[in-house]
């Protein structure tokens, strides 16, 4: 008899410690302790945090690793860990090792591709935050990319 293996994904919460993200700042100060202090100058890192309707974060997936110029993002997963943990809401980040925070048409693309395909699962994409190892952050919904 063949079996079937679940397919599981965990996260823990804790609530206390994490105020509802309400504007780009509060979403880099949660996300940003998240990337590699040891590599953060040297490889892209791509993170996601999901969200629940309150705003309040679930949890913060460490989604890919790349190259000093590039990272992937894989959406099915992006949004697979969005549905298993009833997120409602998600912001992405990744950092530039440059430390350079301008957009490439690669990260406008990818969040455009990101939002529709969210949208039909009725999950909302807030942001897309570039980071860099200075702290600085440059933020796509406060600069009306979204």
């Amino acid at each position: 008899m063949n079996q079937i293996s679940e397919i599981k994904i965990s996260y823990t919460t804790n609530k206390a410690n994490c105020p509802p993200i309400s504007n780009a700042k509060d979403a880099f100060d949660a996300i940003f302790p998240f990337f590699p202090s040891d590599s953060i100058e040297l490889q892209e890192s791509f993170m996601v945090a999901y969200l629940n309707t309150h705003h309040e974060v679930l949890g913060v997936l460490k989604h890919t690793t790349g190259s000093i110029t590039a990272t992937l993002t894989d959406i099915r997963i992006i949004l697979g860990v969005a549905l298993k943990s009833m997120a409602t809401k998600i912001i992405i980040a990744h950092n530039h090792p440059s430390s350079f925070l301008k957009e490439s048409n690669a990260d406008i693309n990818a969040t455009k591709k990101l939002k529709e395909a969210a949208k039909m699962f009725d999950i909302e994409l807030l942001d897309h935050l570039i980071v860099n190892a200075k702290g600085e952050y440059f933020s796509f919904a406060e600069n009306e990319l979204m």
